[in-house]
């Protein structure tokens, strides 16, 4: 504002100037009017000066509010509009990277299975006891009524359970309900389904869901709940697979409650069921000393010590205590004595006291019933 000043007292000075000279040259005899006018003049002109100024200082007082007022409201307008455009680009982008994950996930990383804790399995799938839905091929009571074999849903014992239902021929199928490797070394000693092994008698089931025909241990419901007249082994020694079968009961006699309760049983129960032979045969090259041979389950010497077998059969090198000292054994679930646990494994055979020679033969086994 005060440059707008100087400039109108330059101006009215140059007003001013310009007014003397013409009064210079008026007549002597008027210089009263002459100086009245001039006065008049300076009056007119200062009057014009303070319009203008005043003029200037409205202008001026004006003007920061206006450009206030405009620059506040084109900064809110600014802000609104930025705001609104960026929340909506980046809601907009959110949404889509989600939706793009999702379907990606979708299409490209859906697992096989679906975790049983998200949602109820689908029909055709059942929780096996991994917290996995997997595809069974139906939901029966025993496998005398599946139709194909692989894994079903059985429901005789109460609670539903996975079982893997396989035609051996001669009847109904039977359902797998224990495998267990002895083909490690290293493993732990003794093994898991050592003769000792509480698994055979308590009622713990251990991995039930590997119930498909892999060397994967496990031991299922089927154990404990499933009534047996029948016991079928599949015996694999290297590249070599053989089966031996026995019955437990015959004719109209009733069925075994499970083969738990034959584990339950007594010493060298069911002795007849599977032959000595059929054991030598079953794990190719295996030994069994000729004196006391016993087979069955539970098979051990009298003395309750030495070499003992779940499935199997035993044999002794001495002829003098022949039952009472065993040194070899051959099936499933073995120990040949308590002072040499590395000599007690899941399957296979051990024959010791070098008659006619040491073995130690490691095999995997798979147990089915009917």
């Amino acid at each position: 504002m005060s440059n707008s000043r100087a400039s109108l007292a330059i101006l009215a000075s140059a007003l001013a100037a310009c007014s003397l000279p013409h009064a210079r040259l008026r007549d002597s005899a008027n210089g009263a009017d002459a100086v009245d006018d001039l006065a008049t003049d300076v009056a007119e002109n200062d009057a014009v000066l303070a319009d203008t100024i005043s003029d200037e200082d409205a202008l001026d007082d004006r003007s920061p509010i206006d450009v206030a007022d405009a620059r506040e409201d084109s900064a809110d307008a600014t802000s609104t509009d930025v705001g609104d455009a960026s929340d909506a680009m980046v809601s907009m982008d959110v949404r889509d990277a989600s939706e793009a994950d999702s379907s990606d996930a979708t299409a490209t990383d859906a697992p096989d299975v679906t975790p049983a804790d998200s949602a109820p399995c689908a029909a055709g799938t059942f929780d096996c006891g991994d917290g996995r839905c997997r595809p069974v091929l139906g939901t029966i009571a025993t496998c005398a009524d599946a139709r194909d074999d692989g894994v079903h849903v059985l429901t005789i014992g109460g609670a539903p359970w996975c079982g893997f239902c396989q035609a051996f021929g001669g009847g109904d199928r039977f359902v797998m309900v224990l495998k267990a490797d002895g083909t490690t070394a290293g493993g732990p000693t003794p093994q898991r389904f050592a003769y000792d092994s509480t698994l055979w008698t308590n009622m713990e089931t251990f991995e039930p869901h590997n119930v498909d025909r892999d060397r994967r241990e496990c031991k299922t419901r089927g154990m404990l709940v499933y009534p047996v007249r029948d016991v079928l082994v599949e015996v694999s020694t290297g590249e070599s697979t053989n089966r031996v079968r026995g019955s437990l009961v015959s004719g109209s006699t009733p069925s075994i409650a499970s083969l738990r309760a034959v584990f339950l049983g007594g010493d060298n129960a069911y002795g007849s069921a599977i032959s000595v032979d059929n054991w030598l045969d079953a794990v190719p090259d295996s030994r069994l000393q000729p004196w006391c041979r016993r087979s069955g389950f539970n098979v051990r010497a009298n003395s309750r010590g030495h070499a003992r077998v779940r499935i199997g059969a035993i044999g002794n090198e001495n002829a003098i205590d022949s039952c009472d000292t065993h040194d070899s054994w051959v099936g499933v679930g073995g120990v040949r004595e308590d002072s040499d646990p590395s000599l007690s494994f899941s399957a296979g055979n051990v024959a010791r006291a070098n008659w006619p020679s040491d073995r130690t033969i490691r095999s995997f086994a798979t147990v089915w019933v009917r």
